[in-house]
């Protein structure tokens, strides 16, 4: 079962993404990603890979969980996955009817579509 994202989507987020990501996570290694131009730091791909390294299926829970009134996994049959949620009272689902094989998967996209 796959725990963290990939660099390739952690790719996906714009800055601002990045900035409400380490907001959320008080990750430092995306602090330095999310200010990499205001601050002139140094990103290596050690950086890169330290920051999805802390981007867990536990942590997305928790910021679904912070964000959003409720947050409900639907599994198929098959074991794939989809994340709804409500955000401030509007009801979206953040996958459509998009499912992914890892809950990893399902959980970063959730994720992006509250950020």
């Amino acid at each position: 079962m796959k725990q963290n994202i990939t660099l390739e989507q952690l790719e996906e987020l714009n800055n601002i993404q990045l900035k409400e990501l380490y907001n959320l996570t008080r990750n430092p290694f995306l602090m330095r990603l999310a200010y990499e131009k205001e601050y002139n730091f140094k990103i290596d791909v050690y950086c890169r890979v330290e920051a999805i390294s802390r981007i867990t299926v536990g942590v997305m829970i928790g910021i679904l969980e912070s964000k959003t009134k409720y947050t409900q996994q639907i599994i198929n049959e098959g074991g794939r996955y989809c994340i709804t949620t409500n955000i401030k009272g509007c009801y979206t689902t953040a996958s459509e009817t998009k499912y992914y094989n890892e809950l990893c998967d399902a959980l970063w996209e959730a994720t992006i579509h509250i950020l």
